[in-house]
């Protein structure tokens, strides 16, 4: 509790400085699958790519990037790895045909938050 309570008063500390005035909010500049992809076969990795460094705090995991099944199966390895402006969800095996839907909620580090989610199909 203390270890969120302090993560959450960082973030407003950044949001409401003068500095992130000066940072364009981080945005999605790729992602793989792509949104709306009908994949051939499973990928074994899911990864977005941001405008901007994702915030990054000790063990803490405040960014998020999780791939469920159309059951709502979580079927990505959790935590998600964030290296830089990526992050790389990798997926426990080998996935069947059908959509499946990709959820992601990130903290930039000015302190904005991103969200969203897209959906990719494996044939």
């Amino acid at each position: 509790m203390r270890r969120s309570a302090a993560i959450l008063g960082l973030i407003f500390t950044i949001s409401v400085s003068g500095i992130s005035g000066a940072f364009a909010h981080a945005q999605v500049e790729g992602m793989n699958p792509k949104k709306g992809a009908v994949l051939n076969s499973s990928p074994k990795t899911v990864w977005i790519e941001f405008g901007e460094k994702l915030l990054v705090l000790d063990k803490s995991h405040i960014n998020s990037l999780t791939v469920s099944d159309s059951s709502g199966k979580r079927i990505d390895k959790a935590p998600a790895v964030i290296n830089g402006t990526r992050a790389t969800a990798k997926l426990k095996g080998v996935l069947s045909a059908g959509k499946y839907v990709v959820n992601y909620r990130v903290v930039s580090e000015d302190g904005h938050e991103v969200k969203g989610s897209y959906y990719f199909s494996v044939k």
